[in-house]
């Protein structure tokens, strides 16, 4: 059999709620005992008020910071915790929510199915967000999958590989700003799509078409007022059934200013 050395994971602890001043000690103390009880190091515990730009502004702080691999978001009371998450997501790890509304089932019933559970690699840090259940969660699905015996698949072995890349761009939260796509954050600008220019379509599918330049001075505008008269003279010398030549009182427009190019003489 092969020995697998134990991995020390630095764990950060976020506890969001109503009142910053009264966190769920319980909850908190649920979390960090499993986790360093599993040999793991906790490295960051704080509270914020539920409210998605503080639990958003913490979050980004964590998974931007090289020192933190797992993030526990505590939030029984929250209803914001999952929504602050989304923005900050870089690949999702769904099937974590469908394992903890099971065991969260085996608790609480049919309220399960209203549960927030939330996990993904965000950064360079996985964030698991707990709505509940903490120590059945951190016993049978984050504590396993932080160990590097678990197989054939686990998230610790991925760790190098998360903190070897550059951090990911995330989003740089905004203290107390809320817009339409996201309380807390910027909007995100599209991407330019890359246009060829002249010197890069020389030939080819991507040829710019040249076109003959018109460099006749602008055509003067059309006299309305000598055009009506011309139509009112008609009509009184009881000539309205002849047609007016409107051509006569157009002003000739030059070479090409029609989009009509004449073939160039050969």
């Amino acid at each position: 059999m092969t020995w697998v050395q134990p991995v020390s994971v630095h764990i950060a602890v976020l506890s969001v709620a109503k009142d910053p001043k009264h966190p769920d000690h319980d909850a908190i103390a649920t979390a960090v005992e499993r986790a360093t009880g599993a040999g793991h190091k906790l490295v960051e515990q704080a509270t914020v008020k539920d409210s998605e730009p503080a639990v958003r502004e913490q979050l980004t702080r964590w998974v931007t910071d090289s020192n933190v691999d797992v993030v526990l978001v505590l939030a029984a009371d929250s209803d914001t915790a999952s929504s602050a998450l989304k923005p900050l997501v870089s690949s999702v790890l769904p099937g974590f929510t469908d394992l903890f509304r099971w065991l969260a089932f085996e608790e609480i019933g049919a309220s399960a199915m209203l549960s927030q559970a939330e996990a993904a690699q965000c950064g360079q840090a996985y964030v698991f967000v707990l709505p509940g259940a903490i120590g059945a969660a951190m016993d049978k699905l984050i504590l396993p999958q932080l160990d590097p015996k678990t197989t054939p698949k686990n998230l610790v072995s991925s760790l190098p590989r998360l903190k070897a890349r550059t951090a990911e761009a995330v989003p740089t939260a905004i203290h107390g700003e809320k817009t339409q796509g996201g309380a807390g954050l910027p909007p995100k600008l599209p991407a330019m799509p890359s246009v060829p220019t002249r010197s890069q379509t020389k030939t080819g599918a991507n040829v710019i078409p040249r076109h003959r330049a018109v460099d006749d001075p602008p055509t003067k505008p059309i006299d309305l007022e000598r055009l009506q008269k011309e139509i009112a003279r008609s009509e009184a010398n009881d000539q309205s059934t002849r047609r007016t030549d409107l051509a006569k009182l157009l002003p000739k427009l030059p070479p090409g200013a029609d989009g009509y190019l004449e073939p160039d003489a050969d």
